[in-house]
């Protein structure tokens, strides 16, 4: 018999219509109840992925998203490491859920709940929704909701960056954070190759092969911590299979082929000056 687990969430009404930086043109902010899914989200890692699927509902940007998640980890190998200066070792995955959109034929869900916030990229068919903790875009100011979504048609892309530094002078102050000009230039010769894979190690079957992720520091820094890293890589990932279907340009250069599953079995940060938290 399987239990389902509900958590009812609630978009924040008449806010988050500002623009969180120069990248983000809009949003719509939710204030939902962290500690009931933080505690739903324990209960789930107590039984197997496949017995103990977690429902989150919430409304945003005029629909109902109705969510039905199982935790999935099937990307990453069972001997799974993260390298540091540190030394090597390994990362609890129970934090990343899979599924669907109830209702919504087609739809795909993947992400990670942490500290009782879901974070993840939701597959529509009205396009590509993400949720990302506001911290992630707002600093330290306050703002009346934890998370924020938003559809990709706001973002600006990586195409637009010479027309954003002339609205936005890169300098210590700019909305864009830490970025500064040598992280820039750093973004703009690496447009098309955001991570290196190392394909050199494969697995027992032909059809699998096992990749081997180098990020930079930068990265770690962004995002804060080790299990944030795993869940970045992995919703990345998942971004570009689902852009296979929907845009041929994309697909050749990152879909791998069909008959290929890949998995992830190590994940490098580099030049770290001390060891990431978990």
């Amino acid at each position: 018999m399987l239990l389902l687990l509900l958590v009812v969430v609630f978009a924040a009404r008449g806010q988050g219509n500002r623009p969180l930086g120069p990248f983000l043109l809009h949003h719509e902010g939710l204030t939902y109840d962290t500690v009931a899914l933080h505690r739903h989200h324990k209960r789930a890692q107590r039984t197997t992925p496949s017995s103990q699927p977690l429902a989150l509902a919430f409304r945003a940007y005029g629909r109902d998203f109705r969510l039905r998640l199982k935790r999935d980890s099937s990307m990453f190998t069972e001997d799974f490491t993260l390298e540091t200066t540190e030394g090597v070792t390994t990362q609890e995955l129970s934090h990343l859920y899979s599924g669907h959109l109830e209702g919504e034929n087609g739809s795909f869900c993947h992400g990670a709940i942490t500290d009782g916030r879901f974070e993840g990229i939701l597959k529509t068919n009205s396009g590509m929704f993400y949720i990302e903790p506001v911290e992630r875009y707002s600093g330290p100011q306050p703002l009346p909701y934890h998370s924020i979504i938003y559809h990709q048609k706001h973002v600006e892309t990586f195409l637009q960056l010479d027309l954003i530094l002339a609205v936005f002078p890169a300098g210590p102050d700019w909305p864009g954070g830490c970025v500064n000009d040598s992280v820039l230039d750093r973004m703009r010769r690496s447009m098309n190759q955001r991570m290196h894979l190392n394909r050199g190690r494969r697995l027992n079957t032909e059809t699998t092969c096992l990749l081997h992720i180098s990020v930079d520091h930068l990265f770690y820094k962004r995002f804060g911590s080790r299990k944030a890293v795993t869940t970045q890589v992995r919703m990345t990932s998942v971004e570009n299979i689902l852009c296979h279907n929907c845009d041929n340009t994309r697909a050749e250069r990152y879909a791998p082929p069909s008959y290929t599953t890949h998995k992830f079995g190590v994940i490098s940060i580099q030049r770290m000056g001390r060891n990431p938290p978990s």
